[in-house]
């Protein structure tokens, strides 16, 4: 049981830290992100609606009260991350690019499958 709680708390540490702080280079369009969706061919109007999306998903594993989003929120992400991943793909990044939305991925991923483990 004490393993299972130190895989969720390291994996769900890292999807706060990387998504839900990320979050906040989309909502105030950084420079580095503007580039990184115009390379991939997005437009710029949606950064801060993924930006919100990431914000609200994180909020809602992390907080105890919002439990019943809280599958939603994994799914949105996962979602969110195989997305990033295929227009990394598609627009031939290498894997500078699409292993950073990989690892987030699966970040998620492990985060997802050790919530459950302690919640049943």
């Amino acid at each position: 049981m004490k393993k299972n709680k130190i895989i969720y708390w390291v994996a769900t540490s890292c999807v706060i830290l990387f998504i839900g702080l990320g979050s906040f280079a989309d909502l105030f369009k950084i420079e580095p992100i503007q580039e990184s969706f115009k390379h991939i061919g997005f437009p710029g109007y949606i950064i801060p609606f993924f930006g919100m999306a990431k914000l609200f998903g994180t909020l809602a594993i992390l907080i105890p009260a919002l439990k019943r989003f809280k599958e939603a929120a994994y799914a949105g992400l996962i979602y969110y991350f195989v997305g990033a991943t295929y227009a990394h793909l598609a627009v031939n990044d290498g894997v500078d690019k699409y292993g950073i939305t990989v690892f987030i991925l699966l970040t998620v991923i492990v985060s997802y499958i050790y919530s459950n483990k302690l919640t049943n």
